[in-house]
């Protein structure tokens, strides 16, 4: 019987600052702000059973968090990218795992604030003869989270990093055969609500490309089974590990319909052409 009133007027502003001094150098610099409004999944009170001990509820006074975001980007030769990133979200939200009793809850609820400063470089560059492209980015993440949840504090201070490694390789040009390969690590992480140890993750595509069609053979979870996440506070604990299957994927798609359809760039150009004329 009980009603939930939601009336809310925001504004958003948004900048974005290019400069390039030289062909190629480029400078960039991006303000801006959103929001994240929970969906009506998690406005439902409803509770749901996931085992005898444990049970799931959401939370219908659950408010949007804000986000304010300032990156700079630095661009050289379209190779190296170093880009500094920070965040402000304002009354975040998240899902916990809190004790009720004699029973397990996971509920969804406002914390309080974040602050995030990430810095990451990327590197990419073409070999043999543009046959091999590789990748790879480091980022290493600092976060600083203030609140409470249910009379529990939250107080935390958490440096991370992972380092992402791609791949793409032409087995043959002539008919279209790649292998993408995708490697990532992850750095313990400390959340508001748990604490992921350290993960390695990969996943390998073999492709073939036809005039009409594309076929693409995928695997992913090759690593490490299982993840673990744990939390500790003062009067209650958890370790809860998660298992991950190996799981294949196959892919096929086909192009329908006339292709002789130009693309927007090519009628510009074709345009400009008869002008010149």
């Amino acid at each position: 019987s009980e009603t939930v009133q939601r009336d809310q007027f925001d504004i958003f502003p948004s900048l974005t600052l290019l400069y390039m001094p030289f062909d190629n150098h480029e400078f960039s610099l991006d303000l801006s702000s959103s929001i994240t409004r929970p969906y009506y999944g998690l406005l439902n009170p409803f509770i749901t059973y996931t085992s005898p001990s444990t049970y799931v509820q959401n939370n219908p006074h659950l408010q949007p968090c804000k986000e304010y975001e300032l990156m700079f980007t630095y661009t050289l030769y379209d190779d190296y990218t170093l880009t500094v990133n920070y965040l402000y979200d304002d009354n975040m939200w998240t899902e916990f795992i809190l004790p009720a009793g004699d029973v397990t809850r996971k509920y969804t609820d406002n914390f309080g604030n974040s602050h995030g400063l990430d810095v990451s470089l990327y590197v990419s560059k073409s070999l043999f003869r543009n046959f091999w492209n590789i990748s790879v980015e480091n980022t290493l993440c600092y976060d600083r989270m203030l609140g409470a949840v249910s009379s529990h504090e939250i107080n935390i201070s958490d440096i991370s990093y992972d380092v992402t490694l791609k791949s793409n390789l032409a087995l043959s040009k002539i008919h279209d055969i790649y292998l993408d390969l995708k490697y990532k690590y992850s750095s313990v992480n400390r959340k508001a609500a748990f604490e992921i140890g350290s993960t390695h993750e990969m996943e390998i595509y073999l492709m073939k490309q036809f005039s009409r069609a594309s076929l693409s053979l995928g695997v992913y979870n090759i690593l490490m089974p299982t993840v673990t996440i744990c939390n500790a506070f003062k009067d209650y604990s958890f370790s809860i590990t998660n298992r991950r299957y190996v799981t294949g994927i196959v892919t096929f798609s086909y192009t329908f319909g006339n292709q002789r359809t130009r693309s927007v760039e090519k009628r510009q150009n074709d345009n400009i052409e008869q002008r010149m004329q």
